[in-house]
């Protein structure tokens, strides 16, 4: 009889219009192959009220039986200072998860679970509540799994180097109380996934004596598409980015501050564009409609990144591995980043990278300018992608669930 894994996800990841979304209905697509499914996840403005029994064939979701959408509540931010006082983050208690936790228990009461997979740490909130773990770990012998997008200290110290001096001061307590938490949530699971190698290095330092830490990038989503011709120079560069990420806004800001300037300066008629959902107005307000051009959710992005001379991605923060990257990589676009965006990625041969706007900005009008260039990174980079996606096989994700610590 096939296993039966209850799948704890933030947000529910269909349409899968940004990276952690993607990662996220990659692992329930190789999870749902292998064992029966359920679903407990938020529900966001974009998610669909209900998934028919075609849309999950359509999206390889067959073995997926229940999906129980929560409602979300966010507590405002003025109270973040009290948590810190109870010695609670603010980052990973936010949010309310009282609906959340009802169908969990809803869940449990009806079915057993061997497996309760948490797809980001913020999951791991619900074994904070002890009659939930007592039913899972105790009486139902589960053995919990969390998969970690990022490692959420590190994402937060670097997007507080940004941040303005006073910003600081009130981050340096929820920074302490981040990474206390974190390594606590770790703490409760058998096995901890890191989707990027950079990561699970930066954990195994956190933690050296630990052994549960695994390496493992779910790429199901990732297929290789029709490869953008770049023969035609078009001087666009292209950015794709959810606004509900700030590390995406922080690097928006430096790159039409600090960047676009110096590329202007070269290249008179340049355009911009950027594509993300969630866009907030202190991007907008750069948008002129013509040479630089700030789009919201839009559902087919093809021809933008066929359009493209090339992609950027100027994160000054973060951690992870960088899904923008590769969905530009294997569409065969050069790509340039900052150290940041280049983290976790395994071959970045086609890949430019500048650490400062003057290094970027010339890295964009090399790329621009020189159609051999351009097209040299452009093919490197479509090689890369077969080679980094040949890296991780399905059976090495069913052998970390599979093994004496796991499933």
């Amino acid at each position: 009889m096939a296993k039966r894994v209850l799948f704890l996800c933030r947000n529910f990841p269909v349409p899968a219009i940004s990276g952690g979304k993607k990662v996220s209905l990659s692992t329930l697509q190789l999870l749902s192959e292998k064992y029966i499914c359920d679903v407990v996840a938020f529900k966001d403005d974009l998610c669909a009220q209900k998934i028919s029994a075609k849309d999950k064939e359509i999206l390889g979701l067959a073995n997926v039986c229940h999906i129980e959408l929560a409602r979300i509540r966010r507590l405002p931010s003025f109270l973040f200072p009290f948590y810190n006082i109870f010695c609670k983050s603010y980052y990973f208690f936010r949010d309310s998860y009282i609906d959340y936790i009802r169908r969990i228990y809803m869940l449990s009461s009806r079915y057993k679970y061997d497996i309760v997979f948490i797809d980001e740490i913020f999951g791991a909130r619900v074994f904070l509540n002890k009659f939930l773990k007592r039913i899972f770990v105790e009486q139902q012998g589960a053995k919990i799994l969390i998969q970690s997008h990022n490692i959420e200290s590190v994402l937060v110290r670097r997007y507080a180097n940004n941040m303005l001096k006073l910003g600081k001061f009130f981050l340096i307590g929820e920074l302490f109380l981040i990474q206390l938490w974190e390594k606590k949530f770790w703490g409760f699971a058998n096995k901890v996934i890191f989707i990027s190698s950079n990561d699970y290095n930066i954990a195994r330092k956190l933690c050296p004596k630990s052994s549960r830490f695994q390496f493992f990038f779910p790429s199901r989503l990732l297929h290789k598409r029709h490869r953008v011709s770049l023969l035609r120079r078009t001087n666009t560069i292209l950015h794709i980015g959810t606004g509900h990420w700030p590390p995406n806004i922080v690097g928006l800001k430096y790159f039409l501050r600090h960047v676009l300037p110096l590329v202007r300066a070269k290249i008179k008629n340049v355009r911009f564009i950027h594509i993300g959902k969630g866009t907030p107005h202190s991007i907008k307000k750069y948008g002129d409609g013509d040479f630089i051009q700030v789009f919201d959710y839009i559902d087919e992005i093809d021809s933008y990144y066929e359009n493209a001379d090339v992609f950027v991605a100027p994160l000054l923060s973060g951690s992870g591995i960088k899904i923008k990257i590769l969905d530009a990589m294997m569409r065969g676009l050069p790509v340039v980043t900052t150290p940041v965006g280049a983290e976790g990625i395994p071959d970045t041969a086609g890949v430019r990278v500048g650490a400062t706007p003057q290094e970027f900005a010339q890295h964009i009008v090399s790329l621009i300018i020189n159609d051999a260039e351009r097209m040299m990174c452009g093919a490197m980079n479509y090689t890369c992608f077969d080679r980094i996606m040949d890296m991780y096989s399905t059976e090495a994700f069913y052998d970390i669930l599979e093994d004496e610590y796991g499933a």
